[in-house]
């Protein structure tokens, strides 16, 4: 009877899940392969140790990848106080943030920096309930 328990028992089980994101994962990395590709990409790896997706991909992904950081820092470039004013008033006016209450350019960048973040700079500083 003992061997009829093992035989009854299933030969598979569900995917783990991350338990942030929700995603399958199959060992510690993404089931899925696009987010596979990136997740070794992101590592530095050229190759899945598990074998499930291909150097092509990977590849593919390290490309993907640096295009997306370029467009995002072309969208959203960085700033900082030494900036000329113009030039931290300019990024504002693309990123739609007020700077009318800031005085000198610490707190430009601050203004932008939280808009970014997705803080409203006007409860930023409060501590109204």
């Amino acid at each position: 009877m003992a061997d009829d328990a093992e035989n009854d028992a299933p030969e598979w089980s569900p995917p783990k899940h991350d338990a942030v994101t929700g995603v399958a994962l199959y060992g510690d990395l993404p089931l899925n392969h696009r987010l596979r590709a990136e997740a070794l990409a992101d590592a530095g790896e050229t190759e899945d140790p598990d074998g499930l997706i291909t150097p092509e991909l990977i590849a593919d992904a390290v490309g993907r990848l640096a295009a997306d950081r370029a467009a995002e820092e072309k969208a959203h470039p960085p700033v900082s106080s030494n900036m000329r004013v113009a030039e931290l008033e300019r990024i504002a006016t693309l990123e739609e943030v007020d700077l009318s209450t800031a005085t000198n350019n610490d707190e430009r960048v601050s203004l932008i920096q939280a808009k970014r973040d997705g803080i409203n700079p006007a409860s930023a500083g409060s501590t109204e309930g």
